[in-house]
């Protein structure tokens, strides 16, 4: 899947946050984006994302204008072809980190025994303890948090990943563990990975860097 943004622009209450911006994502690219807090790098992963809609630009989705696409047709292309990893987890609290994990195959109307076996492999490619799958979110530590967050966004097996500072609650070991997590799904499962961060050592393993200055975005 290749996403394009040409001249895209974006607007909150008579304040421009993005000021023409021009980007291709495309399939095996990984991505990083920096920007000081409030410089807009959330809002471009959302509009990426199909979250947000721009003010102004173009933006198309494998060659089709965003614009010409159905609600409904978006959320196909966000469930289908988009993963997304935030920072605060967004797991079900009620929910173990079992069924956290298989939520995307039910909601697809995967058969529960399908499910299981799809969020186990997972489970096991990201070295997740079998013992953590029945704990509960409460019981478990920011970084087992994320990889579980990691598993569901990866269940679909959409060709792109979009995390938003997906390690900036955690602690140094940690950080390190789902940096080489994200470097280990872009080499090994070719995925498409549009990172958004404040930590520069994590935005150098990305194959390229921009910086988001002033509502523009630069390179490097």
């Amino acid at each position: 899947m290749e996403i394009r943004l040409n001249n895209i622009k974006k607007s909150y209450e008579n304040q421009e946050v993005l000021k023409g911006i021009d980007l291709t994502v495309g399939q095996g690219d990984y991505i990083s984006i920096i920007g000081r807090s409030g410089c807009g790098k959330t809002t471009l992963l959302k509009i990426i994302g199909l979250l947000t809609v721009p003010t102004d630009g173009e933006l198309l989705i494998d060659g089709k204008s965003y614009s010409d696409l159905w609600k409904d047709e978006l959320a196909d292309i966000r469930r289908r072809n988009m993963g997304f990893v935030f920072q605060d987890y967004l797991l079900l609290e009620d929910l173990s980190a079992l069924d956290n994990m298989m939520l995307p195959g039910l909601l697809e109307k995967m058969d529960g025994g399908s499910s299981r076996k799809r969020a186990c492999e997972l489970a096991e490619y990201l070295e997740i303890d079998k013992e953590l799958l029945e704990r509960y979110p409460g019981e478990l530590s920011g970084g087992e948090k994320q990889r579980i967050a990691i598993v569901r966004a990866l269940f679909n097996d959409p060709p792109m990943l979009l995390a938003d500072e997906p390690t900036g609650n955690l602690d140094e070991n940690t950080r390190k563990i789902v940096e080489d997590i994200f470097c280990k799904l872009h080499r090994t499962m070719n995925k498409t990975i549009l990172l958004v961060t404040h930590d520069l050592e994590f935005a150098k393993k990305s194959e390229r860097q921009y910086r988001i200055k002033d509502g523009i975005l630069q390179k490097g």
